[in-house]
């Protein structure tokens, strides 16, 4: 780069840095509310939430928090099993495709595929096509007229 222009670059950058300082030296700060007070509203909820929470649950050695004995589950809450068979239900059901990082369904089954030999699949195309033709006008497969047979010619 020429001197010249990376010093004119440099006064540049240092008269735009200094505007900068300058407007935000006349700004007034903005107040801030006092954190200890607001730590604390925000922190009594939960630890009267937390309290609640191991009052009538313990910890399960299968890495999980279950219910007390004689504890009933709050109102709305489903049943563990039920949850668990509604969870089994979706994996089956779909797959984690990670390229599109979705949810997507599984495919459905496939069915079962025709018993018919090659052999016979080639007869029956064959007999088909003998009483039908393609229409491309209509892009539909449609049944040939009947034919009349042909009378042999006789000698005479």
């Amino acid at each position: 780069m020429h001197p010249l222009r990376s010093a004119r670059l440099l006064v540049s950058l240092v008269i735009a840095g200094s505007a900068g300082v300058a407007h935000a030296q006349g700004a007034t700060p903005p107040v801030l509310p006092d954190p200890t007070t607001t730590m604390a509203r925000s922190i009594t909820p939960l630890s009267m939430d937390a309290k609640e929470f191991l009052r009538t649950h313990r910890w399960d050695p299968s890495d999980t928090w279950v219910l007390k004995s004689g504890v009933e589950a709050p109102v709305g809450v489903r049943p563990r099993a039920e949850v668990k068979a509604e969870r089994d239900d979706f994996l089956r059901k779909n797959q984690f495709n990670q390229a599109t990082d979705t949810w997507t369904p599984r495919k459905a089954e496939i069915p079962a595929g025709s018993t018919l030999s090659s052999k016979q699949v080639r007869a029956d195309a064959l007999a088909f096509q003998r009483t039908h033709h393609w229409d491309e006008g209509q892009n539909q497969w449609l049944l040939n007229p009947e034919r009349t047979p042909r009378m042999k010619a006789t000698k005479g």
